[in-house]
């Protein structure tokens, strides 16, 4: 390889890494700062691609356009590259884009422009766009249509593209992102499968071995085991612990070079968000607890979540990466889930209680909307042993909604398990002072707490 072209193949890395170190940040919800982020980085990589397509094309001796509408226009430029080595080139060009829309779980009914390579370059990569990234900022009039097309242009997929281009201009070589995550998660589970022989160390690691040899890759098996808290079926405490210590392996900035890839590669960050995402199919510990959805939009890919008294909870939105991104009202942080049911089950999970409630000689299991572990201030109390405190302010108590059958002037004693455990419970005695659909007033309180 001659120094001019091996100047166009490490250009290509040498752009990957420029992206890897400018990540977008700030003013992301401003939809002119964001384009600008994009455009600035794209720009780059849209040059970076047209230089691998043309390197590839030149070590072929194909021509190509050096000036001109068509010299900048990468779709065209792939066109060009189907003569290479009888299409295969191309193709695997394309496939390895196909690996990456599947790989960042783009949802392409959202973006059908990124079904195929070929169309997302019909969208993304012609010499307009390429102009618009360079000078969208120079003609006020144009400003709108420019940031529009801007915001289809996807970062990760630009970089894929120069990844897979780097080794297929060099080598003709493909490598796909779901392989070179796989080695990555592969290399962290691998060092901690080591052993001595007749140790206890040894029982735990062929627990791991027979459990990942049942799973379809390491991804994916390390992924679910991260959704279940590690509480995986057949898998002892001590392998359980390797599972855990790989996944922190791979989030350690500070590790071995060959782990410390999260920050770096962004196909591995990614990777390491969505085993964070609540498990596909999550169950409520709470079934009967319907929450409400309302739709914001037509397209119906925003809502706000009420319980059935009224009680707002969370606002969900329709991701681009097949998710749903759920956010939690009152300071609860948020969350991605596979599908909106799953969302709204963790929602219900988070926000409601069930609670016994007795009046008299009636007594019935009912749902509060409670945010934490306890009901109102009861968390006040936490010695050890039998305690009672007495208030006489009035508490407002929200229920799920208004079959509670409370009435004013009732006495009335509330009560609510904390977790698993039987005995770690606690009540609320008072007097119903007043009753508003699914609020209830209780005055003359006494909180017990048994823990």
């Amino acid at each position: 390889m001659g120094i001019l072209e091996s100047l166009k193949h490490d250009s290509i890395q040498d752009v990957i890494n420029i992206l890897d170190t400018a990540f977008l940040k700030g003013n992301e919800m401003v939809p002119q700062y964001r384009a600008m982020q994009i455009a600035n980085r794209a720009f780059i990589a849209h040059t970076a691609i047209e230089k691998g397509l043309k390197a590839r094309l030149g070590k072929e001796k194909l021509p190509y356009p050096t000036k001109g509408q068509w010299a900048h226009d990468l779709g065209y430029l792939y066109q060009l590259t189907k003569e290479v080595a009888d299409g295969k080139w191309a193709d695997s060009l394309a496939n390895a884009f196909k690996d990456a829309v599947s790989f960042y779980e783009y949802d392409l009914e959202m973006l059908p422009h990124m079904e195929t390579l070929e169309r997302y370059l019909e969208r993304v990569g012609t010499s307009k766009n390429f102009a618009e990234m360079r000078y969208w900022l120079e003609d006020a009039s144009a400003i709108e249509e420019a940031v529009e097309q801007i915001h289809h242009v996807s970062l990760y997929l630009h970089r894929e593209i120069l990844e897979a281009l780097w080794p297929l201009v060099g080598f003709d070589q493909e490598r796909l992102v779901s392989e070179r995550v796989e080695d990555v998660v592969q290399r962290a589970l691998q060092t901690e499968l080591s052993y001595s022989t007749g140790t206890p160390e040894e029982i735990a690691c062929n627990e791991l071995i027979q459990w990942l040899r049942t799973q379809p890759n390491c991804r994916d098996a390390l992924r679910e085991a991260v959704q279940q808290n590690l509480v995986i079926e057949g898998l002892s405490e001590p392998a359980r612990m390797r599972l855990g210590a790989a996944f922190e392996r791979l989030q350690r900035p500070d590790g071995p070079a060959l782990y410390s890839a999260p920050s770096a590669d962004p196909a591995v960050a990614f990777y390491m968000t969505t085993c964070r995402d609540l498990p596909l199919g999550y169950s409520s510990p709470y079934p009967d607890a319907e929450v409400v959805v309302q739709w914001r939009d037509e397209r119906k890919i925003m809502a706000t979540v009420f319980s059935p008294g009224g009680d707002m909870l969370a606002v969900m939105t329709k991701h681009v990466q097949s998710r749903w991104y759920v956010h939690l009202l009152r300071g609860r942080g948020s969350f991605f889930a596979k599908s909106i049911e799953d969302g709204k089950n963790w929602i219900a999970s988070k926000c409601c209680k069930q609670v016994t409630v007795t009046t008299g000689q009636q007594t019935h299991q009912r749902y509060i909307f409670s945010d934490d572990p306890y009901l109102p201030h009861s968390r006040m109390v936490r010695i050890p042993n039998t305690t009672e405190l007495s208030k006489s302010q009035e508490l407002e108590m929200s229920f799920w909604n208004t079959d509670h059958d409370l009435l004013p002037g009732q006495e009335v004693t509330i009560a609510l398990a904390f977790g698993d455990e039987p005995k770690a419970s606690g009540s609320l005695e008072g007097i119903v002072s007043k009753v508003e659909r699914q609020k209830v007033w209780i005055t003359d309180q006494k909180w017990i707490s048994l823990v």
